[in-house]
């Protein structure tokens, strides 16, 4: 039986812990996460033109040629992203698969694996 409340105590205690949580953090994430919302159009514009890492580099002193070098690898990583999407797209679309977070149980959690179903 005293396992049992030792269980009921930690229980409490991680329940008492995540009520607490949310109650001081929720608000700050609920307001941060309507000023990205608010924010989230003009981010996307910056990030397909290019233009946010002219942004960042300015404000942090980069150089012309540093920020030039920043814009280069980010293209290159756009369009490496553009083409790994399309080419997993396609891949679902001829299998009639599509890609999916399982559920899966390990001995310390539960985890999502990343699989086609």
């Amino acid at each position: 039986m005293r396992a049992a409340d030792d269980h009921l105590a930690y229980l409490s205690s991680i329940a008492t812990g995540l009520v607490l949580l949310v109650f001081f953090v929720g608000p700050r994430v609920t307001r941060h996460a309507g000023r990205l919302g608010e924010a989230w159009p003009e981010l996307t514009k910056k990030v397909s033109s290019g233009q946010i890492d002219v942004d960042i580099g300015q404000q942090r002193g980069w150089s012309g040629a540093t920020q030039r070098r920043i814009q280069e690898v980010l293209k290159i990583i756009a369009r490496n992203w553009r083409l790994s999407r399309s080419a997993l797209d396609s891949h679902c679309r001829e299998r009639k698969r599509y890609l999916g977070a399982v559920p899966r149980a390990h001995t310390s959690g539960l985890f999502f694996e990343m699989r086609y179903i």
